[in-house]
């Protein structure tokens, strides 16, 4: 292992994902590198070398935060250190 740590990424969950990255290409004018998806992005690490991301998520909504918390949960790993977001 690198010990490399990239301590800004984003991933939803897989049926957000499907929605939100071609919503959010449309919005910045700009292709996604990556599906959105947590499995995305362990094969990009893969891919680079990178042993461990931080997963920042997005919260847009107060009610969201319970949801982002429990998957922040879900997908807590090895690998894979969630950051989840608050909402004021």
């Amino acid at each position: 292992m690198s010990g490399i740590i990239d301590f800004h990424t984003h991933a939803f969950p897989d049926r957000v994902a499907t929605a939100a990255i071609p919503a959010l290409e449309a919005e910045g004018n700009i292709r996604a590198h990556l599906d959105g998806t947590v499995a995305g992005l362990l094969a990009s690490m893969d891919r680079a070398g990178i042993d461990r991301s931080v997963v920042c998520s997005i919260a847009t909504r107060p009610e969201q935060f319970e949801p982002i918390l429990r998957w922040s949960r879900a997908i807590r790993s090895e690998r894979i250190i969630p950051l989840p977001s608050l909402h004021p």
